[in-house]
């Protein structure tokens, strides 16, 4: 078949025509519009309103129903919804069977414009009219360039909530400790002090954590023969992950090891002149701990804490004495216990990061 002069024309007029409608409604006057109804009737018959109206100002509208309208999401654009010039969500008498809720946002839905229409009749043709012609016109005004506004009584302007500053990802508390251990039947309430300090993760609820102490102990025991002086300091990281029971409290726990080192001291016991003593002595003493800590946050910056932590050695430690007659083994001056329990109560104070 041969084509004649005007077969070029005719074939670019075609192309022209084809192109806008191969684009579809992505270009500047798409509307997307979300509609509530308690009953699908309802919103198709508002769609045949609106699809009038929207034809007598050249815009194209994509419609998507929905069972209500959620307000939080209304200034979150999503990257399933493609851009457009207008944003338009109708609520027809779902959360309020009185009214019909029009929020009307232009492209980058910074602000949302919030419209209610009464409904003395229920929702009848002149309800959803007067529905119609609050969208129509709202899509009009922001064809101009021209932003939306506040027009008249009963109109609200909503605005994105304040962002509050967030917590930094990782927090550390250092502070002070004072405790009473149990060494032995003897030794009930062995005094203890040191330093604290607890590295964290902020979390929803969940917070792992890394918990430091560092103390001082001393105690001064008496055997048969010869007394003691224990003094020195134990140290003990322990993994402690914990869970926010509200906004001030939080509850830990963990397992961690440690490590105990005691300066000895034998001294001669009163009326004992046979004994030969050693000279003075470091011992260490590595050992587990199993830790439960409550904490409560007295302010952003202070934290108070109650702890009960329970240390089991992983060595057997005696202290014996050895007599001139050749007792076999010696005589057990002392032998601590190798569960040592203890309460902490301690105070913090949060030098990086800290609460929203």
């Amino acid at each position: 078949m041969r084509r004649g002069p005007l077969a070029i024309p005719a074939l670019v007029a075609v192309l022209a025509c084809a192109v806008p409608a191969l684009a579809g409604p992505d270009g500047p006057d798409v509307v997307q519009v979300v509609i509530a109804a308690r009953q699908t009737g309802q919103a198709t018959a508002l769609r045949d309103n609106l699809f009038e109206l929207f034809g007598r100002i050249d815009a194209t509208a994509w419609y998507r129903d929905a069972r209500s309208i959620d307000t939080d999401q209304l200034m979150r654009p999503s990257a399933n919804v493609p851009p457009a010039l207008a944003y338009v969500w109708i609520d027809l008498a779902v959360s309020h069977p009185d009214r019909v809720l029009v929020y009307l946002a232009g492209a980058n839905r910074d602000h949302v414009l919030l419209r209610t229409v009464m409904l003395p009749s229920g929702l009848d043709e002149v309800a959803r009219e007067e529905v119609s012609q609050i969208v129509a016109s709202s899509v009009d005004t922001l064809r101009t360039g021209a932003p939306l506004a506040v027009a008249k009584a009963g109109d609200v302007m909503l605005s994105p909530p304040p962002q509050l500053p967030a917590a930094k990802q990782v927090w550390l508390t250092v502070g002070a400790t004072g405790a009473a251990e149990r060494w032995s039947d003897n030794q009930a309430m062995v005094p203890a002090f040191g330093v604290s300090a607890l590295l964290g993760k902020a979390g929803d609820r969940f917070e792992p954590a890394l918990w430091l102490t560092v103390g001082y102990h001393a105690a001064t025991t008496s055997g048969q023969s010869v007394d003691l002086q224990l003094r020195g300091g134990s140290a003990a990281l322990v993994a402690m992950p914990g869970w926010r029971l509200g906004r001030w409290l939080a509850l830990r726990g963990g397992l961690g090891l440690g490590l105990d080192v005691l300066s000895v001291k034998p001294t001669l016991g009163e009326g004992q002149v046979v004994v030969r003593l050693d000279p003075p002595y470091w011992a260490q003493s590595p050992f587990a701990r199993a830790a439960l800590r409550a904490d409560a946050d007295l302010s952003r910056s202070l934290v108070a804490f109650l702890a009960v932590t329970g240390d089991v050695s992983l060595n057997r430690t005696r202290y014996v004495v050895d007599h001139e007659n050749g007792t076999a083994g010696g005589v057990a001056v002392y032998e601590p216990s190798r569960f040592r329990p203890s309460v902490l109560l301690g105070i913090e104070g949060r030098i990086m990061g800290g609460l929203p």
